[in-house]
């Protein structure tokens, strides 16, 4: 297509100049020869043809402008095989782009830019396929991220978050066969995995069922079961453990039964009471030994007395509270009470047992709960808080061996996780050192080994992409910086040192620091200087020959073409005028030729000044011709010269001495001004006029030198003040007002200097204080106003890289912030769930607001919360209070009501709503029973503020309620008031 445009253009060049030629034949010739010597040397041959077949046309015998057309045409057949070439490779290239074979499209735009340099189109096709490549990267980027995620999903059996995140993956490419074979995996595995959870919680239920029931070889069983349907889940491993040592209890609890019915038998009352409070010891709830030991009390009161009963009563229930056997003590001080109730001691004793019967059920009940949060947060690998919550276990139980294993495992993989996190920090540490020295390469394989260490890390996953965006930008300046150097390399070969120029001047400000452009710009002006003096002086001297050859004075035109040959000796314009010349001369007739000779040589002899000389030969010109007045007018004018030599040649020699002085001492203007006074005396007089030359040439040298120096002055200058480096600019400027102190262009650059720095005081005065306060603000995990403040800073000055940094800090700490909590949240949900689905409703209550608290914006808790307390409200089966009433501190509000029925028992549920009337935390000891007799009780923690607090008291699974007929409930509050709103007994599902 080229190829086409240039022949078109040559033909419609061809048929103007012909046009002009025909309507212009006088055309200087000389004139239209320099034009097409400019046109060649500038690489234009279209039009040098077009001008050297117009000089053709003028002179058609002259050899010059032949020889110059025949070149111009070789070059521009020469060009159109290169561009025949050049559209080759190019076709080659946009075949293999179209293929998106990016790599073998850009070797073939790269081999095209080489063969024409000038062409812009190679570059623009390189830059797109770097565009394509980088969206392609993103891509990657982008589908890597969402299957390493669904990876993470799938782990934690997480099935519809995992299968999510590969649809974001196909996406991104929809025919990755792995990621669709993935989601279908992933379906089966959810189905096959709700199937194992659901078989699992219906195993644990019925296990729950057997326990409670203290079927427990049953249990156990169900339990084991339960372990083997998922592995993964501690509960059922926990409860078999726990039913182990319940067997152990309770075959000893068997036999002490077994053993004192016995003696009872046999009326050894004494041993059986021994044997009954042994084995309530090991089963404080149970009823039966203690309706067997108040029996025999009763038997020992008739046998002994109520005064030795009583002191024997008192004298065992010591001696248990000595050992801690806090049961007994307890029956042992009630039987002395009843036996003397105006007694204080035992009733002292009962309340001291009591309580400490009550912190060691409050103590159990924080053991259970602790155990049970140490248990989630380990499943969901929050080993810290898992920590906490088993550390907190083993304060209440020292010797308790399953919060010792658990945090063995824990400290282990503590351990782990800070030895990954050391080797992945060491990693970092070196990438950025190896960044802020510029070792990209280097950084590059840290910041690979970090993702090693840690496979999906975001952060490390930036750097690696930052870092190859910057080895792509000095790929892309390499080669950019190489492609202008080989199009000005080729243009300055061809000649073209306009366009070599303006292609050096591109690559200088695209690496300042090279020294190669500036060289060859250097040696481009001085290329153009000289080429500008050659083709002054040779044209000159052409046109002077011209004008004397027309005017017919021969030996004036000689001289200059003469001068002109030796400027140009390949020109042979001059020469041919030269041989005309001598031609002409040689036809003349020999007197006019020895004449004519006569006066050269006497002109000569005058020109020399050897006037004595000069008159001898014009006196014999003059009798050879008597009537030609030029003999005897220069015969007069050496009479003249003769006279006035003397006077004449002694200011002459004063102002040439004067001259060559005050040149020596470089004072060129004053020696200027001599060596011309000298020649108005002596025009032509050789001596000044070479010194006036020598002036000229030293003058135009200084100029172009200050020039020169003032140019890369002012160009380094822009190129600091382009990089904002005002300081550098500033100074640079300065220099080159020295050099041009009238230059308006430094001095107005000076002016924006002043200002630009002053503006830029004040910005980065306004970014300090905005920092100052944003990094406060985030060392105090302030994180939405840190974010505020580094996006003002940002907007204050957007080249500094910290607001930048931190902002994607904060987006880091809040993505993992809302990850943590969302994993809190499903185990949560999860097991509130089981709790619901097991009537458990004070655990459900529990986890649900749990859930709650994590993210408050889930509907779903407060729909459970409010769908537990609708069943709890439904089925009330005695609402024993409903209203306000305060209760003081260590007071003891006590309401009464008719007993449940015995079915209903096992399922009652006690629900309390109660409010903090204080402003500290503290507890409230709820207790029942039945008359003035106490069976039980929990304590209820009140925390802090005025906020209603719901407790939900699942009483059924206590023995001491579904044993027996309960008939009140009881509220102490222990270190504050409190107000009771609401307390009813429901049955749960």
């Amino acid at each position: 297509m080229q190829l086409k445009h240039i022949l078109i253009s040559i033909f419609f060049l061809v048929f103007s100049i012909t046009l002009v030629a025909q309507d212009d034949k006088q055309a200087d010739y000389a004139s239209v020869i320099k034009q097409a010597d400019d046109y060649f040397n500038a690489g234009d041959y279209i039009n040098a043809k077009t001008s050297y077949q117009y000089a053709t046309r003028l002179k058609p015998a002259d050899d010059y402008a032949k020889t110059q057309l025949q070149k111009t045409i070789d070059k521009l057949r020469e060009r159109m095989m290169v561009m025949e070439q050049y559209s080759a490779v190019i076709a080659e290239a946009d075949d293999f782009f179209r293929k998106a074979e990016y790599e073998m499209a850009r070797s073939k735009y790269q081999e095209a830019a080489k063969i024409v340099p000038s062409e812009g189109y190679p570059a623009e096709k390189i830059k797109q396929i770097e565009e394509k490549e980088g969206a392609v990267r993103k891509m990657q980027l982008a589908y890597d991220d969402a299957v390493y995620r669904a990876t993470k999903f799938e782990k934690y059996n997480r099935f519809d978050e995992a299968i999510a995140e590969y649809e974001k993956a196909l996406a991104v490419f929809p025919d990755k066969q792995e990621a669709k074979d993935a989601i279908e995996a992933l379906k089966v595995k959810k189905a096959d995995f709700a199937k194992t959870v659901s078989e699992y919680d219906n195993i644990v239920a019925n296990a729950d069922r057997l326990f409670a029931l203290k079927y427990y070889e049953n249990a156990r069983s169900e339990y084991a079961k339960a372990a083997e349907a998922r592995p993964d889940e501690d509960y059922p491993e926990a409860k078999i453990k726990e039913i182990d040592n319940l067997l152990i209890k309770k075959t000893e609890y068997d036999a002490l039964i077994d053993k004192g019915d016995e003696l009872y038998v046999n009326k050894s009352l004494q041993q059986a009471k021994e044997n009954y409070q042994s084995a309530l010891k090991i089963y404080p709830a149970e009823s039966y030994p203690k309706n067997m030991i108040e029996k025999i009390n009763n038997s020992l009161q008739e046998q002994v007395g109520k005064d030795e009963l009583y002191a024997q009563s008192i004298a065992q229930a010591d001696n248990f509270l000595a050992s801690k056997d806090y049961t007994n003590a307890l029956a042992e001080y009630e039987n002395a009470a009843r036996l003397k109730p105006n007694e204080t001691y035992p009733k002292t004793r009962i309340k001291e047992v009591q309580g400490i019967v009550d912190q060691q059920l409050a103590d159990e009940q924080t053991y259970t709960i602790a155990v049970k949060n140490g248990d989630a947060y380990l499943s969901a690998q929050n080993y810290g808080a898992a920590k906490a919550e088993f550390e907190k276990a083993l304060a209440i139980k020292p010797d308790a061996d399953y919060p010792n294993e658990k945090l063995t495992l824990i400290n282990k993989n503590l351990q782990d996780q800070e030895a990954v996190m050391d080797s992945y920090n060491e990693s970092i540490a070196r990438a950025e050192a190896f960044t802020n020295n510029k070792e990209y390469d280097k950084a590059l394989a840290e910041y690979k080994n970090a993702l090693v260490i840690i496979p999906g890390d975001a952060a490390a996953t930036a750097k690696i992409e930052e870092i190859k965006k910057i080895n792509q930008e000095q790929k892309d300046l390499d080669f950019e910086y190489s492609q202008v150097l080989t199009e000005a390399d080729g243009l300055m070969t061809s000649g073209d040192y306009a366009g070599a120029r303006e292609k050096y001047t591109a690559a200088k400000k695209l690496k300042p620091s090279e020294t190669y452009p500036a060289n060859k710009l250097a040696e481009i002006d001085q290329k153009l200087s000289d080429q500008q003096e050659l083709n002054n002086a040779y044209n000159k001297a052409i046109a002077a020959g011209d004008l004397f050859f027309n005017k017919g004075e021969l030996d004036q035109a000689l001289l200059e073409y003469e001068k002109a040959n030796q400027l140009k000796p390949s020109e042979t314009y001059a020469q041919e005028k030269i041989a005309a010349i001598n031609l002409q001369l040689s036809e003349k007739n020999k007197e006019i030729e020895e004449y004519n000779g006569i006066l050269r040589q006497a002109d000569n002899m005058f020109g020399l000044q050897q006037y004595e000389e000069a008159k001898k030969l014009y006196l014999k010109a003059s009798y050879m011709k008597p009537k030609d007045a030029y003999p005897k007018t220069k015969l007069d004018e050496i009479d003249v010269i003769l006279n006035e030599a003397a006077a004449l040649e002694q200011e002459f020699n004063k102002l040439v001495a004067a001259g060559d002085r005050m040149m020596e001492d470089g004072d060129y203007a004053k020696a200027s001004e001599r060596y011309n006074q000298a020649l108005v005396l002596i025009p032509g007089s050789l001596h000044p006029t070479e010194k006036l030359k020598e002036i000229d040439n030293i003058e135009a040298a200084n100029e172009r030198t200050n020039n020169r120096a003032y140019n890369d002055i002012i160009a380094d200058a822009d190129a600091f003040f382009n990089q904002k480096d005002y300081e550098a600019a500033r100074q640079k400027y300065t220099e080159a007002l020295k050099l041009k102190p009238n230059a308006t262009y430094p001095a107005a650059r000076l002016t924006e200097i002043t200002q630009l720095n002053e503006d830029i005081s004040k910005l980065q005065e306004e970014y300090m204080r905005i920092i100052v306060e944003a990094d406060r603000l985030f060392t105090s995990k302030e994180y939405d106003d840190a974010k505020r403040k580094y996006m003002q800073a940002a907007e204050v000055l957007p080249d500094e890289t910290h607001p930048r940094d931190r902002l994607e800090e904060i987006n880091l700490i809040n993505r993992a912030e809302r990850q943590n909590a969302q994993q809190e949240y499903d185990k949560a949900i999860a097991d509130a769930d089981k709790f619901l689905a097991a009537a458990v409703y004070d655990q459900a209550l529990t986890s649900y607001r749990k859930a709650q608290k994590l993210l408050p914006d889930e509907v779903y808790p407060e729909q459970m919360i409010e769908r537990i307390m609708n069943i709890l409200n439904n089925n009330a089966m005695r609402k024993i209070h409903n209203g306000s009433l305060i209760v003081a501190n260590n007071e003891t509000k006590k309401f009464t009501f008719n007993a449940v029925d015995a079915v209903d028992r096992k399922t009652s549920v006690l629900l309390i709503k109660v409010r903090n009337a204080g402003d500290s935390d503290f507890k409230v000891i709820m207790n029942y029973g039945r008359g003035g007799a106490k069976k039980g009780g929990v304590i209820l923690p009140m925390a802090s503020g005025s906020e209603v607090q719901e407790f939900i008291v699942p009483l059924g699974k206590q023995y001491t309620w579904s044993s027996d007929a309960n008939d009140y409930i009881s509220f102490s509050p222990q270190g504050g008031d409190i107000e009771i709103l609401k307390v009813e007994i429901s049955k749960g599902e």
